[in-house]
């Protein structure tokens, strides 16, 4: 019995020295930052709009897909990037005429790919940007406020929005559920050793006897 008691604490002590070393570890336990460029969305009838602030020296899209999977492109300057498809099937609508008038600026949007119009190099400030989308889509003509924030200010350098990711953390109670199953098995272990050694002296001391007898 001693031994297995002597097992478990040697267990526990292992087992607590692994939580602590996981809640220390500065690579492997701490939060994941992610930045993402800031964006805004908007439905035209039957058309679903994306709009967002591509800057590749301040934002990274991490897993950020559109069109079935296709990545954001990279830009080398800062620019306002338009994502157009059809809200039922998802599918690029081409074709269509867009501009911006950011904060009483205008900029015209090109159609870089299917259903990605780009403006060009365009540095937005920190907080909230007023941006009026003028479009022409098929027969259908209108106008669409939309507000983009960008936090702290691209010029500044310091534009990015913040994405805690917390650390997968193994809960206490899994611990101390391991700790009871090793202490489970090793006293099983322990009297299973023990019966046949038992049954053994048993057999030792009657022989003796029957030969009196």
């Amino acid at each position: 019995m001693r031994m297995a008691f002597r097992t478990l604490l040697i267990t526990l002590a292992i087992l607590g020295f692994a939580q602590m070393a996981q809640a220390s570890d500065p690579h492997g336990g701490g939060a994941v930052k992610i930045s993402v460029s800031p964006r805004t969305e908007a439905r035209i009838g039957d058309q679903q709009l994306v709009l967002l602030y591509a800057n590749r020296k301040a934002f990274q899209d991490t897993g950020y897909n559109i069109f079935g999977g296709t990545e954001v492109v990279k830009l080398a300057d800062p620019r306002i990037a338009v994502f157009l498809e059809n809200y039922a099937d998802a599918t690029p609508t081409e074709g269509a005429q867009l501009d911006v008038s950011i904060n009483f600026l205008p900029e015209e949007l090109i159609e870089a790919a299917p259903g990605v119009y780009l403006s060009g190099p365009v540095i937005l400030g920190g907080g909230r940007n007023e941006i009026e989308l003028n479009y022409t889509i098929g027969k259908e003509s209108g106008t669409l406020a939309l507000t983009l924030v960008v936090p702290g200010g691209a010029s500044s350098g310091t534009g990015t929005v913040g994405i805690e990711a917390p650390p997968a953390a193994i809960p206490s109670w899994l611990f101390a559920l391991l700790a009871l199953l090793i202490y489970g098995t090793v006293l099983w272990l322990f009297l299973r050793r023990r019966t046949p050694a038992t049954n053994s002296q048993d057999e030792t001391v009657a022989e003796p006897s029957k030969q009196a007898a």
